[in-house]
């Protein structure tokens, strides 16, 4: 139940944010943590694949956000959040392991999430030594494990 409650109040302060357009805000402390969110990535092409972000949220003074946490078991990772127009805009890099444990690929996602539902689009990009792919695919906000 905590973690619902976690979600609804980031989203309402999101959503809060978004509204005001940042005008007349009060001056905030220097970083406030929302809590851990995950989402599961569900990947629709090149070829159907899943996983999940588990991403702790900061405020940042002056109205941005920072995300730090992982992919999976497989990566560590970290980025920021921006209010855009009626989108959340996120970007994410980070390090990960392949499957015999040596850390060679690199991860840049771009995420396009609804405030309300902090729910949208993605697209990643993983690069390795001699390679790289892209993939699209959607991205939900599920309950922590």
């Amino acid at each position: 139940m905590k973690s619902l409650k976690n979600r609804v109040t980031v989203a309402l302060a999101l959503t809060m944010f978004f509204l005001l357009g940042f005008c007349g805000r009060p001056v905030m402390s220097a970083e406030t943590y929302f809590g851990d969110l995950c989402w599961r990535i569900d990947i629709t092409s090149p070829s159907p694949d899943s996983w999940t972000y588990k991403l702790g949220l900061y405020l940042h003074s002056g109205g941005h956000f920072t995300l730090v946490g992982t992919e999976g078991t497989e990566a560590a990772v970290h980025g920021n959040m921006e209010i855009s127009g009626n989108n959340l805009l996120v970007n994410l890099v980070g390090k990960g392991t392949d499957s015999d444990g040596q850390w060679l690929d690199n991860l840049s996602a771009t995420l396009s999430l609804n405030p309300p539902t902090l729910s949208g689009s993605c697209q990643n990009i993983y690069s390795w030594d001699g390679g790289s792919s892209s993939e699209v695919g959607t991205m939900t906000l599920i309950a922590c494990p």
